[in-house]
């Protein structure tokens, strides 16, 4: 019996893991597709960070007032964001091997036009950036324990 298959496509996770779809499969081992280059470092930003940064900017709108923000909680490769969550999951996750092995597995060939895009081109938020800022984040870990923890 083969692994479940998920495509988890973006940096932000939450969009992808909250869903009933994914919460059931760490419940078992996991395939996850990516055509992503799974070496190439990308923001992960989880959703609570992008709610306190926008609560920051209405309680003080002068601090804020023109400033562009790319807001990261943590900066890492999909390696090491599948180790992570492992770690917090008990659960073996299996990356593939490349982009085309993704996609023979079953991959929809926009995701992966999408997540090559997005290897070329990642976005250039750094968690220092926040911090300047006084703004919290939150790593991908700790992320994962609140959000996946067992």
């Amino acid at each position: 019996m083969s692994s479940p298959r998920s495509p988890i496509a973006g940096r932000n996770v939450d969009g992808y893991i909250d869903a009933p779809y994914f919460r059931s499969i760490f419940a078992q081992d996991v395939s996850t597709e990516t055509a992503a280059d799974l070496d190439v470092r990308l923001a992960f930003v989880a959703l609570a960070d992008i709610g306190a940064a926008a609560a920051r900017a209405f309680e003080n709108p002068a601090r804020f007032h023109g400033v562009e923000l790319e807001l990261a909680g943590d900066f890492l490769n999909f390696r090491e964001a599948a180790r992570i969550l492992a770690q917090v999951t008990g659960t073996e996750i299996e990356l593939p091997v490349s982009p085309e092995a993704a996609i023979e597995e079953g991959l929809m060939p926009v995701f992966a036009l999408s997540q090559r895009f997005t290897s070329a081109h990642p976005a250039p938020a750094r968690p220092a950036s926040a911090h300047e800022l006084g703004l919290p984040t939150t790593s991908f870990t700790t992320w994962a324990r609140e959000t996946l923890g067992r």
